[in-house]
């Protein structure tokens, strides 16, 4: 079937040769764990095989997956709703502007007049609206610091 000759084409070339080793990549740099251990050659081969010979269209995501480990896992993880990874973005940048946010006051950026000196100031503090994804205080602590080390 159609499905059964896209997860081949999948696995066997764009995931193979780049997909997986980028995840693998940037999770070890992260520190992130990934469900990559689960894309074994021997599980891919064997879903394919199953998908060949029971169509798995009809089924919910990872029925297959949930039928093998439900006699290992406790219902309330069987059962549990979904969540997603959330990054700690706002500890972080707490802990950026700690350590380097009073550079921005009287650095390049001051000096060279592309930031207010008061602005400057405000934003050394870190301010992260509510909503922001990468707020305008980062963007301006990340030029500060690249204009220091390649044009000071």
């Amino acid at each position: 079937s159609l499905d059964v000759l896209i997860t081949e084409l999948a696995c066997y070339s764009y995931l193979l040769g780049n997909g997986i080793t980028q995840g693998d990549r940037l999770g070890m740099a992260s520190s992130v764990e990934q469900r990559l251990p689960l894309v074994d050659y021997r599980l891919v081969e064997t879903i394919i095989g199953l998908r060949k010979c029971r169509s798995d269209y009809h089924l919910k995501p990872k029925a297959w997956l949930r039928e093998a480990v439900e006699d290992l896992l406790p219902e309330w993880v069987m059962n549990r709703p979904k969540r997603g990874f959330q990054p700690p973005v706002l500890s972080w940048h707490r802990a950026l502007f700690k350590a380097y946010g009073s550079k921005l006051r009287d650095g390049y950026l001051v000096q060279h007049n592309i930031l207010k000196p008061e602005k400057a100031h405000y934003l050394s503090k870190g301010p992260f609206p509510r909503g922001a994804i990468t707020p305008l205080s980062f963007k301006a602590l990340v030029l500060e610091l690249w204009c220091r080390g390649v044009l000071a």
